[in-house]
């Protein structure tokens, strides 16, 4: 076959797949719809355990800007960049402790845990906390120190350690985080460290997952880039996981199409389908650098959902029904009235449909079977 007949043929085959691709996404969100409307109507929920896992940000710094993301674009007034001190994190995390959360999640809304000078004083402070069960994160892997990975890995209460990496040779990279080859010389350096260490068993952490983002064209296995072939010697090991997307969203109308137009990514700006509030709500909620306490842990950059502020009131009355700034956010969704940085989200998953996890979630208990059960958790 002639190579113009070959080029033919993997035309056709790659239109066929993004063909089938689409109809199994739109078979999925019709099956998902059936699910959602047959579990309201029979008032069946699957909200997570309040008292599970909350994320607490140490820090809202950044090391890079990527174009994607929220963090350059963020009001300053409404979510500062700054990092928690010592003295205010032991004070959140006491109050953690006596609404009896076993879990801490660390990854900050828009920036990186490393960007965070003392964050191995505070890992430690969990690692070595008798009732803090674990902790977890994600990080861009650059801003850590090559010498305090083999520190990092060895914690025995890191339940999760998530690396998000974006673009996938050096020049994807440069362009996605607006970052420089400095930058990139430095997560491979990291990377290459942390794969030794893995060859020779120095972890004490199970559960590693490469999450990496880049353009719709890439292939991992046909690509020989230095950071493709160092992701390939790590997602080798069992206990790692690799995800690859080119989809991305607005963060709530944030970022615009102008901002990613040169990136070659899918772009996510319609508001979605909503029925039901998003468990995230209730299972997913942060405290920020500053005390404020969001609902919502995910894509809301600026704190639009703030629900009170843990050095002007117990975190326990803030997570709670006398609390009808909250009580007013779930009633508000669960009608269909959603805020205007959930409307765009593509981070939503229904409370009434099982697999409603998004992102990392330590999960020791089972789901509520109604909002009214988790009333019952958090008075």
């Amino acid at each position: 076959m002639s190579n113009s007949g070959k080029s033919f043929e993997l035309k056709r085959f790659l239109l066929k797949k993004n063909l089938i691709n689409k109809l199994n996404s739109s078979l999925n969100k019709f099956l998902n719809l059936i699910v959602i409307n047959f579990n309201k109507f029979m008032k069946i929920s699957y909200i997570p355990h309040p008292r599970n896992s909350i994320h607490v940000e140490t820090t809202s710094l950044c090391n890079l800007k990527c174009k994607f993301c929220a963090y350059d674009k963020r009001d300053l007034n409404l979510h500062p960049s700054q990092t928690m001190k010592i003295e205010n994190f032991k004070n959140i995390i006491n109050q953690c402790i006596d609404q009896k959360y076993k879990y801490i999640g660390l990854t900050p809304t828009t920036g990186d845990i490393f960007m965070d000078k003392n964050i191995f004083e505070k890992l430690k402070l969990l690692n070595n906390c008798p009732d803090i069960k674990g902790f977890f994160f994600y990080t861009n892997f650059i801003p850590i120190n090559k010498d305090k990975i083999i520190d990092l890995i060895s914690f025995e209460k890191l339940r999760f350690l998530g690396l998000s990496i974006y673009g996938h040779d050096k020049e994807n990279f440069i362009n996605f985080t607006k970052s420089t080859e400095v930058a990139y010389k430095k997560l491979i350096e990291n990377l290459e460290k942390l794969e030794i260490l893995l060859s020779q068993s120095k972890n004490k952490i199970k559960n590693i997952s490469l999450n990496l983002r880049s353009t719709k064209d890439f292939l991992l296995e046909k690509n020989n880039s230095d950071l493709s072939k160092i992701i390939k010697k790590i997602i080798k090991y069992e206990f790692v996981t690799y995800t690859y997307t080119h989809e991305y969203n607005n963060w709530g109308n944030i970022i615009k199409r102008e901002d990613v137009k040169d990136l070659n990514i899918h772009f996510a700006d319609q508001n979605s389908l909503k029925n039901g509030a998003c468990s995230l709500i209730f299972g997913k909620n942060i405290i920020g650098v500053n005390g404020n306490v969001n609902a919502c842990a995910c894509r809301d950059a600026n704190f639009s959902l703030r629900l009170g502020n843990v050095f002007d009131k117990n975190l326990g009355d803030i997570l709670s029904k006398k609390n009808e700034t909250y009580n007013q956010l779930i009633n508000d969704q669960n009608k269909g009235n959603f805020p205007d940085v959930c409307k765009s989200c593509d981070f939503y998953t229904s409370i009434y449909l099982p697999k409603n996890r998004r992102g990392y979630t330590e999960v020791s208990e089972k789901d509520l079977k109604s909002i009214d059960e988790f009333y019952e958790i958090i008075n």
